[in-house]
């Protein structure tokens, strides 16, 4: 008998989670396991302990493949217990879920090669195989493994599981196909790009699990590798200066806001949303300037909603002291688009706010201006206005109420440009929620029937996810340029960054979504009035 281990976890340090990401709809970790198992030889994933593992497990479970959870940080640890009751000749196949290209024909090749030569190591990756990195298969002796347990004691061993073994002289390389000469062909998943390559390798095949791992590196070269770009996804800056969206349970932590911000920025996002009133936002986004990783990168913020209570002659001097203070902290001197947190400014005081900002934009302080519009007729009000180039609407698959004034927004977009932008597509997280409490608060006493829906929509579109579902409408939709989606965490960015590199819905799927949604009260679509508080 061959024992095959996936050494997996999801706190990878240059790319969290990516495990997890989807390749053909498949988390990457479970296409890894199917593949190795394609041939009929007994998989078992290798993770760990820590709750961060939790997710990649149940994926697991679901996916009928067996699991053993150990030390996060001693993988050897974890091998060794795997293997402590097989015989110490038993051949133990070593893989890494970020490899998804190996499969079962190549570990059978592998196997019979060791079991033939009489070896106790042997690998494919590394100079002179012919094969590109990332094509990394390793196969062992149980008694080595055990050995290596009790003798290993750097980090470094213990993390890599088989460097002690090679240490001792038992190194041998798999040369079959060193006259592919592909090693500087790369087909490991270490970054975003890396995953963007190598989801877009699946993409063509028929059956991910089944196609040869041969087909597959031999279409590699074929593949683009350009640094990514996303234009259709726009970071939402408001999770970047505080705790923000009424799923969140973490409070705001700036070391965190910049962690995802420079994520963001490295793996293809390109325009960041945020605010004067977003807390400390936009000062986030001026030290990256400062640090010049985010020049390149588009910055749409929002006037100070500005006090109800303000006399009229001081509205003139807050609006100029708002544009001021959001040039101070995001470090710039004009500023690229500036919307009006509200769109009743656009009339207050006979105007005096959007004239007040005509004045500052010709006086190139500003280059753009725009509105953040609550509800349609707010969105009627300002196509009314031509100065108008930015429109940010918040949108999701459950809200009809858009529909009446779609046809106004595509005549205006034919006109003159406008960008328009659809934020709150996920409804500040309700629609990832199945907790009751949340619901109740949005106005909804029972959410199932919604929930219900969908789940069936999510099926019927073939949609990973119900955050899948809710994203993927919104980028489809035909009078929208981008979307503005909010992140907690770097795994969820980069999660969410594979969905915007997905296909888009079709029109039937758009259609059906249009004819079946269940009815909400309006308010539900307004979270400005739902109950609080939320905590």
């Amino acid at each position: 008998m061959t024992q095959i281990i996936i050494q997996a976890r999801t706190s990878s340090r240059r790319l969290p989670g990516k495990v997890l990401l989807p390749i053909n709809g498949i988390p990457m970790a479970i296409l890894v396991a199917q593949r190795a198992a394609n041939t009929g030889r007994p998989v078992l994933i290798a993770s760990s302990s820590d709750p961060s593992d939790d997710l990649l497990c149940t994926y697991a479970g679901d996916y009928g493949i067996p699991t053993f959870r150990g030390p996060l940080e001693d993988v050897l640890g974890r091998f060794s217990a795997i293997v402590a009751d097989l015989a110490d000749d038993t051949p133990v196949v070593r893989l890494t879920a970020d490899n998804p290209v190996p499969d079962g024909a190549l570990i059978d090749e592998l196997v019979d090669h060791f079991i033939r030569e009489g070896l106790v190591y042997v690998r494919t990756n590394g100079e002179g195989s012919g094969l590109p990195y990332g094509i990394s298969l390793e196969v062992t002796r149980a008694a080595l493994l055990k050995q290596a347990d009790s003798a290993a004691r750097s980090r470094f061993d213990r993390e890599h599981v088989t460097s002690w073994i090679r240490s001792q002289g038992n190194d041998s390389l798999y040369t079959r196909y060193a006259q592919k000469n592909l090693s500087a062909q790369s087909a490991t998943v270490d970054t975003i790009s890396d995953y963007l390559k190598v989801a877009k390798l699946f993409r063509s095949c028929d059956d991910p699990v089944q196609t040869s791992w041969i087909e597959l590196i031999e279409s590699l070269g074929k593949i683009e590798t350009e640094r990514p770009a996303i234009p259709a996804l726009v970071l939402g800056g408001a999770q970047l200066g505080m705790a923000y969206g009424v799923t969140n349970e973490e409070p705001f932590c700036e070391k965190r806001s910049l962690e995802l911000l420079t994520c963001a920025i490295e793996n293809g996002i390109n325009c960041v949303d945020t605010a004067r009133d977003y807390g400390q936002s936009e000062k986030i986004i001026g030290r990256l300037r400062q640090d010049g990783l985010s020049k390149d990168v588009e910055v749409v913020t929002k006037l100070s909603a500005l006090d109800a209570t303000i006399v009229l002659d001081a509205i003139g001097p807050l609006v100029e002291n708002s544009v001021l203070r959001s040039k101070l902290n995001l470090g710039v001197e004009r500023l690229g688009t500036l919307l009006l947190h509200r769109a009743k400014h656009l009339e207050t005081g006979d105007g005096i706010v959007w004239k007040q900002l005509l004045k500052l934009k010709k006086d190139g302080e500003i280059a753009r201006l725009g509105v953040s519009v609550q509800n349609p007729d707010e969105l009627r009000k300002a196509l009314l206005f031509e100065d108008v180039e930015h429109l940010q609407i918040p949108a999701n698959l459950l809200d009809y109420r858009w529909e009446k004034v779609l046809d106004d927004l595509r005549e205006a977009r034919s006109a003159r440009k406008i960008i328009v932008h659809i934020r709150s597509s996920l409804l500040q997280g309700l629609l990832t929620s199945k907790d009751a409490t949340l619901w109740g608060r949005a106005h909804v006493n029972d959410a199932e029937p919604i929930l219900r829906w969908l789940r069936e929509m999510q099926e019927q579109t073939e949609r990973s996810s119900v955050i899948d579902l809710c994203c993927t409408w919104a980028r489809s939709q035909d009078w929208a340029d981008a979307v503005v989606v909010g992140s907690a965490s770097q795994s969820q960015l980069l999660e969410t960054i594979a969905l915007f590199n997905t296909s888009s819905l079709s029109d039937e799927h758009l259609k059906l979504i249009r004819s079946t949604r269940p009815g909400v009260p309006s308010q539900t679509l307004d979270p400005a009035k739902w109950k609080r508080p939320f905590t």
